[in-house]
């Protein structure tokens, strides 16, 4: 599946909810913002967009594209995810399926 501009990405059961990066996070910590469920609002932390494997939002005061990652590369349920300066591994690494 490919999208060529940034669209929301909606969680199928959880109707009008939609990945959101928090940057106020990421400015907090330096380099790894956390990702979460929210209602829709159209900011640009709420639109994705497909590089290869990978999915991006631009940071809003930053104007940088950071990448959906998750943390530290953990496999256990419950895994943070979050948002990363690309690094290419496989915690960024992602397969979108239409529903």
């Amino acid at each position: 599946m490919a999208f060529k501009k940034k669209i929301p990405l909606f969680h199928r059961h959880y109707q009008g909810k939609v990945l959101d990066f928090h940057w106020m996070d990421y400015d907090r910590d330096g380099n790894w913002g956390k990702v979460y469920l929210n209602e829709r609002n159209g900011g640009r932390n709420q639109k994705w967009k497909r590089s290869g494997s990978s999915l991006y939002c631009t940071h809003l005061r930053l104007n940088r594209n950071l990448y959906l990652d998750v943390h530290f590369n953990e496999t256990c349920n419950y895994a943070r995810v979050g948002a990363n300066n690309y690094n290419g591994g496989e915690a960024q690494s992602w397969t979108i399926e239409s529903v």
